[in-house]
Parts: structure tokens; sequence; C-alpha cells
């Protein structure tokens, strides 16, 4: 929605977060569990307010690939119970808003009763306004803000963040980003139609096309959710330089016990998600089918092992 329409969303009074939230990671589940929480015992609704179309993607001239979709955000958000999504569109206009007019947008607007951010929060034109802002703001609604701290990783001395998060996926680091995240790095979507390559080898794989930063090209160890269920499997993140070459990085999933709905192959259109556990292996040529072949077979002899 645009900036000016969320007045028309904001129907009831309501305990609040605000952020991009491109990933979700433990510190923003832990802002959203507080409001949930919060708005439970206050008997109002619970409010996400979501910026869609990452920042990044807008001011920038460079290509910018988001951790996650905009499906897979509300997807998440669902998963965190917030009954009221206000997924707001990131626009110059937005951008150039005052701190002082955002402030009036939240406690007046969306009728915020109480507020929950990080220490780090900033926004309005140029991020110039910050927490105390909102703090001397909310007292003319009656409205309370409270402060979440930021949560870091000691051990490494960085804090737990988006853009942390992005670097490991990039360099394959599967399992450190799915510990700040706080639940398996995943792709949803529909399956896609492939060159169907697998089959002749035995292994039938599904395909995916990314709309997201993806993680370095190798083979991982995942897990296929179809409708529910969970099943091992080996995903494969590269452009196969042995058999294909392709000139666009694909996504392929094989199956290592496929429920009976993959057997005849017509799985093309269905909704599905890869889950990352861990990396196995960088991509690599090998010199031909039969190199290939006994390669799989290992991968999946250390995912099913």
């Amino acid at each position: 929605m645009m900036i000016n329409e969320i007045e028309k969303y904001c129907q009831e009074p309501c305990v609040m977060t605000i952020g991009k939230f491109e990933s979700i990671h433990i510190a923003h589940k832990k802002l959203i569990e507080n409001v949930v929480q919060r708005a439970t015992e206050l008997n109002i609704c619970s409010t996400v307010f979501s910026i869609c179309k990452n920042p990044n993607a807008i001011l920038s001239d460079r290509p910018y690939m988001p951790l996650f979709t905009e499906e897979e955000r509300l997807y998440m958000f669902n998963e965190l119970r917030v009954k009221n999504i206000l997924e707001v569109e990131f626009t110059k206009e937005f951008a150039n808003i005052s701190g002082e007019d955002f402030c009036n947008l939240i406690f007046n607007k969306c009728r915020v009763r109480e507020l929950f951010v990080g220490e780090n929060f900033k926004f309005g034109k140029n991020r110039s306004a910050d927490v105390l802002l909102l703090k001397d703001f909310a007292k003319n609604f009656n409205a309370v803000v409270n402060i979440v701290p930021v949560l870091s990783n000691k051990t490494k001395d960085e804090a737990i963040s988006t853009s942390t998060i992005r670097q490991y996926i990039s360099n394959g680091d599967i399992s450190m980003a799915n510990k700040y995240l706080g639940y398996e790095y995943f792709i949803m979507g529909k399956t896609v139609k492939g060159k169907q390559i697998g089959r002749t080898i035995d292994f039938p794989t599904v395909n995916i096309i990314p709309e997201k930063l993806v993680p370095l090209k190798g083979v991982y160890s995942t897990l296929f959710v179809h409708e529910g269920k969970q099943y091992k499997s080996i995903t494969n993140i590269g452009k196969n330089p042995t058999l294909q070459d392709n000139k666009n990085i694909s996504v392929e999933t094989f199956v290592l016990k496929s429920p009976t709905i993959l057997s005849d192959y017509d799985f093309y259109g269905r909704n599905i998600i890869i889950k990352f556990i861990d990396f196995i292996r960088p991509e690599m040529k090998f010199s031909g089918v039969d190199e290939l072949t006994a390669q799989i077979r290992k991968d999946i002899a250390m995912v099913d092992g």
C-alpha cells in the first residue's frame, strides 16, 4: 500500500513494531513476539509496519536481490501470529517524510498505543530521527515506546543483522546464517519445468526460479517441503557445467525419498519450500556422466547417512 492509504487499514488501536524486516532474524522475531504478547494482554490488535520494496533496491543504481520475497515475509509474519500486516511501499515520497510527520503517522493515523523498536532504530528523511523523538512524541498520545536492545554475537563481536546474514549466505556459510535467522534459510515458490536432464541419469530434480538472493554456487543438504511434509534432499545451485553449462544460475533439488506425487514428474506449478541445512561442496565440472553420478551418490550418502 502507499503511505496515504494507511489510515483505512488501521481501524482499531494496536501494538506495533516497524522495520524493513528483509530477513526476519532472531532480533526481529523478538520484537514481533513482544508485540503479539503485549497485544494479547491488552486485547488489541498486533501490527507489523513493514517496508516493502527494499530501500536499497530503490535508492541504489545496482541490482539488489532481497533475502526474502514479499510472499515469504508474509508467510513468516503469519507464522508469528501477527494479526495486521501493513506492507507499506518504499517510495521517494516515503524517503522524504520528516521525523515529526512519521511520528504523527504512527501514533495518530495508525492508532498505536504501544510501540516496540530496536535501540538503533532510525527514521525520517536521511534517517535523521531516532527513538528519542519517538518517545517524546508518544507522550502527546498517551502511548508507550518500548526500546529493545540490539542482539549481537559476542564471540564474533558482530551485530545480528540482515547485512551480516546476507554475507554468510553469499559465502555459503548456511549454518551461521541459520543461527542468526533462528530457522533454516529457505526459498519458497512454484516449481518450473527444467531441461529434464536429471531424470536421464536417474536423479530427477524439482526446479525453482528464485527471485531473491541465493547461496554460493554448490551442493547443499536441504529439506524439501510440500503440503506440510518434509523430505531430506540435496540441492544444487549453479550452472551445471558438466551437462548443460547454463548461462543463468539454477536451483535444482533431488528428493531422497520422493513422495508418490513426484513419481509421475507431473509436479510443475506446485508450491514448495526448500530449506537449506548445510553446505556440502562447491560446484564442480566432472569428466562425464559416470563421474558426476558417482559424486551425486556420495552427496546423498552424506545427507542420508
